[in-house]
């Protein structure tokens, strides 16, 4: 698998994912029964503080739970959204016209319709020369061509029009370029949460494997995000915090009655458990921004 810009495929990223089993059509049920584990931490004869960082985890366990199914959609937009030359010079022009037309913003109107104008004359050209397969023109020839016949302050205009959508659309290609990155990151700190924070029991054996894939991928995907996503430097090294802490609690949870039993292990699996995702939402919380901030860039309203 690899990111070589313009060529990476989200749904292939998702369809290995689904090989390395880390797709999880099941999340909502292992959920559920996490849910479950968790409120039994918080019956009312257990200490007040037990059950109040009991009921901390159930909150945050439900914001993750929201927070990966918004990844998923996420990334499925993004594989099924096309974002080629022509779409992101049309979205391009799309941001400028908010921009002129938004409250409070500089310029009247009879300039406006101008400027509006001038920039329609370019558009139009370039979306022709980008259906055109045979041509080969640059943007400055398609201006040059745009140019010809017009003076005076319609030469500047159309030349001023001509460069702001161009370098509009070029932001938003730049932005295009890293999604993928961002989408199949965030597919893995999904995965990373049903197959490790919130996983089945399981046997040591069936976990050790399930480990190892979590940790394959996210070695994969680790150097391939760095500086994409700021704050992920350190995935690996979460990553293996998270499996650590994880497998104690899972040998907890094989007989989970009987920590229940006892308040100093009860409330070192609580404690414990709000760790992981303490560490879990470090990895999720900037792939989120990253998300929201990307995609505003498409539709900055």
């Amino acid at each position: 698998m690899t990111f070589p810009s313009g060529d990476f495929s989200i749904f292939d990223a998702a369809q290995n994912l689904s090989v390395s089993g880390l797709a999880f059509p099941d999340a909502d049920e292992l959920y559920d029964a996490r849910v479950r584990m968790i409120e039994k931490f918080c019956r009312p004869a257990l200490p007040e503080s037990l059950v109040n960082k009991a009921k901390e985890s159930l909150e945050l366990t439900k914001g993750a739970h929201a927070a990966c199914e918004q990844f998923r959609l996420t990334a499925k937009s993004v594989s099924e959204q096309p974002l080629d030359e022509e779409t992101l010079f049309l979205l391009a022009a799309s941001i400028l016209e908010k921009r002129e037309q938004a409250p409070g913003a500089a310029g009247n109107l009879a300039a406006t319709e101008k400027m509006a104008q001038a920039r329609r004359v370019f558009l139009r050209a370039v979306v022709l020369n980008l259906r055109d397969a045979g041509s080969e023109k640059s943007l400055k020839e398609v201006l040059e061509e745009c140019l010809v016949g017009v003076d005076g302050l319609d030469r500047i205009t159309l030349t001023m029009q001509a460069n702001l959508l161009a370098a509009q659309q070029k932001q938003l290609r730049i932005t295009a370029e890293i999604l993928p990155a961002i989408a199949y990151l965030s597919l893995i700190v999904r995965g990373l949460f049903y197959a490790v924070v919130i996983g089945k029991v399981g046997g040591k054996l069936e976990r050790d494997l399930v480990n190892q894939k979590v940790m394959e991928v996210a070695t994969e995907a680790s150097w391939k995000v760095l500086g994409v996503v700021p704050g992920v430097s350190d995935l690996i090294d979460i990553v293996r915090a998270i499996i650590s802490l994880c497998n104690a609690l899972r040998d907890k949870e094989g007989h989970i009655d009987a920590v229940l039993e006892q308040i100093k292990s009860a409330q070192e699996y609580v404690n414990a458990y709000l760790d992981v995702m303490t560490l879990w939402i470090q990895v999720a919380r900037p792939v989120q921004d990253a998300f929201v901030t990307s995609m505003n860039a498409f539709d900055p309203d």
